[in-house]
């Protein structure tokens, strides 16, 4: 997982990166929008199909596996995609799931 923010200093230089459960404990909650894999490119397609240079694959790469992610797992789509058929998930532990209803979250859904 790569949803990690920089924690920085009153100066706004960048301390150190936090981890994802500093970052979900700092920013409230984790959400990622996403497909059925099925609907998407895998990564590996992807950059050609895109024409991205390989030298901006290399260094998405690259800090990919710096951080821990893996390439492998990544998909996109080179369409625009309809909203309505996102799905919205919540991190709960190391696990995605569904969202509480905004009520039972103590949300507002206006």
């Amino acid at each position: 997982m790569t949803a990690r923010k920089a924690l920085v200093d009153a100066g706004g230089r960048i301390v150190r990166v936090l981890s994802v459960s500093e970052t979900s404990e700092r920013c409230g909650g984790l959400y990622r929008l996403g497909l059925d894999a099925s609907e998407l490119v895998a990564w590996r397609e992807l950059p050609a199909l895109a024409l991205m240079p390989d030298r901006v694959a290399a260094a998405l790469r690259r800090v990919a596996y710096k951080q821990g992610a893996s390439p492998r797992e990544w998909y996109g789509s080179l369409e625009p995609v309809p909203i309505e058929k996102c799905i919205v998930q919540f991190l709960r532990g190391d696990r995605w799931t569904a969202p509480a209803a905004p009520a039972a979250a103590g949300l507002s859904s206006a």
